[in-house]
């Protein structure tokens, strides 16, 4: 018996030195160059920082791997996971096109998506309830961004290349709804990026939170091993406090 149990405990060793033998000790991390604070930031030394790029750092360190950030536009980095040219791209919410070529995590954190409206223009606060209740006003959204919750039956103008583009014009009445994340811009008026004068909201009614996931390129050729190493960090993260410890490190109690 107790053989049996030695060797029982041999082939497990060896299995889990298999596994940990095959997680790289780098991965490439492609964040994009349109900043998304509290989530995405530059320090002072231009390198990115923030609530993603923290619990990502963390993670990996926990498996010693180094990560090697990259900043690019939002669709290079979408093409570059495409092509295996870098391992990760984090921020990213769930869209089937990209189910095609890079494995979802569990989402690494939520925001709460909101519709932002100009106060002077609506007496009384819009009364949106539903998808049908949004096709009654014009909605401006942002060039790239991905609205597909609304399963195509809204008519967004996504002609904002920003954040603050998009408020702006808002204010000036392009359009009735700004569709935008509401810790973004809050932490953006807290950096004095955008102006809230004038500005309410109301949750949106067809996806009041969204997730937020880290690709991991199906060319890696450990790509499942390394999806789940990823799962297993942020569960960890979220379990023994960290991952709270990091969002009040950046917004505050």
């Amino acid at each position: 018996m107790k053989l049996a149990e030695l060797c029982l405990t041999a082939l497990l060793t060896l299995s889990t030195a298999g596994v940990a033998a095959a997680m790289p000790n780098q991965l490439s991390i492609c964040w994009e160059d349109g900043l998304k604070p509290p989530y995405l930031m530059l320090d002072a030394q231009g390198q990115v920082a923030g609530i993603a790029v923290d619990m990502v750092n963390e993670i990996l360190r926990r498996q010693q791997i180094r990560p090697k950030h990259i900043i690019m536009p939002w669709k290079r980095c979408l093409a570059e996971v495409e092509s295996g040219s870098v391992d990760l791209v984090p921020n990213s919410s769930y869209r089937d096109e990209r189910a095609q070529y890079a494995l979802f995590t569990e989402p690494l954190y939520d925001t709460h998506v909101v519709l932002f409206y100009n106060v002077k223009r609506f007496n009384v606060r819009p009364q949106i309830r539903s998808v049908d209740d949004m096709k009654r006003y014009s909605l401006g959204g942002i060039l790239g961004f991905n609205y597909d919750q609304y399963g195509g039956q809204l008519n967004i103008d996504t002609s904002a290349k920003s954040r603050d583009i998009l408020l702006r014009m808002m204010m000036a009445g392009r359009f009735d709804v700004a569709i935008e994340q509401l810790e973004v811009i809050q932490m953006m008026r807290q950096q004095n990026e955008v102006n809230l004068e004038q500005i309410a909201y109301l949750p949106d009614p067809v996806q009041p939170v969204k997730h937020f996931h880290i690709l991991v390129s199906k060319k890696h050729p450990q790509a499942a091993a390394v999806k789940k190493m990823l799962d297993d960090g942020i569960a960890g993260l979220k379990r023994d406090g960290s991952a709270k410890a990091i969002q009040v490190r950046h917004l505050g109690e």
